[in-house]
């Protein structure tokens, strides 16, 4: 069972190109050479070189639990969740959120910005705040929601209202390839993923059967088009997203 490019899979102890294996020799799934992001037990991780990479914490071989939407709602109006535990809910995996340097609060806030400069009436930028989605209620950097912020007073907004997703990766650039499968899975229709390592945007669109069949890289010189139900926008180059 080999990971494909996006899949979500969960494999057992150990790295490499063979397979990955628990403490009983029991065979979960094999690592790549092609840099490909895969899972690994309830912790997400990253293929490098035929090494998976970024993981902390050892999983047991033990079955781990995924919890739905609705059970992770309880979780946190029970207060066994509060905010300050820096937690979302992806795939049915309740996974930690990364601390964020100066470069990502920086272009953050330069993406929050261009895309408020360029959006019409009717839509509107959310700043870190959940999605709740199928089987995940992840909390992207921005999403750009239809409607007005009062409608979601007390509820958080779904797939359907969401025109876009952005991601600021520096640190955590596997894991946010990874949710693509998740937002393509969820039909949103287009999601940006900044990547201030290799300075360009990965841009991702037409969601199909779980996958995005547009992907593509913009570079420091080049400019991404915000479109919104089929309307052009305005373009925003992006070097004004760097830092």
């Amino acid at each position: 069972m080999t990971a494909a490019d996006g899949d979500f899979r969960t494999i057992g102890h150990g790295t490499g190109t063979g397979p990955a294996r628990n403490g009983h020799g029991h065979v979960y799934g094999e690592t790549s050479n092609s840099g490909r992001g895969v899972w690994r037990g309830h912790l997400l991780a990253g293929v490098q070189s035929g090494r998976v990479v970024n993981v902390a914490v050892a999983v047991p071989p033990f079955p781990i639990a995924r919890f739905s939407v609705e059970q992770y709602h309880r979780m946190i109006e029970s207060g066994a969740f509060t905010e300050h535990d820096q937690l979302e809910l992806i795939e049915g995996w309740v996974v930690q959120k990364m601390a964020k340097g100066p470069a990502h609060e920086f272009s953050l806030g330069r993406t929050e910005e261009a895309l408020r400069a360029l959006l019409p009436p009717g839509w509107y930028v959310r700043n870190q705040s959940p999605l709740t989605l199928t089987r995940s209620e992840p909390e992207p950097d921005l999403v750009v929601a239809r409607g007005e912020r009062a409608a979601h007073r007390f509820r958080h907004p779904g797939a359907s209202e969401v025109a876009l997703v952005v991601e600021i990766s520096d640190t955590t650039l596997a894991t946010d390839r990874l949710k693509a499968q998740t937002y393509a899975g969820e039909g949103i229709i287009e999601y940006w993923l900044v990547n201030l390592g290799l300075r360009c945007v990965e841009v991702h669109k037409s969601p199909h059967e779980g996958r995005y069949r547009e992907p593509a890289t913009f570079l420091a010189r080049d400019e991404i088009a915000l479109v919104l139900d089929g309307e052009a926008c305005g373009a925003i180059p992006v070097a004004r997203l760097l830092p």
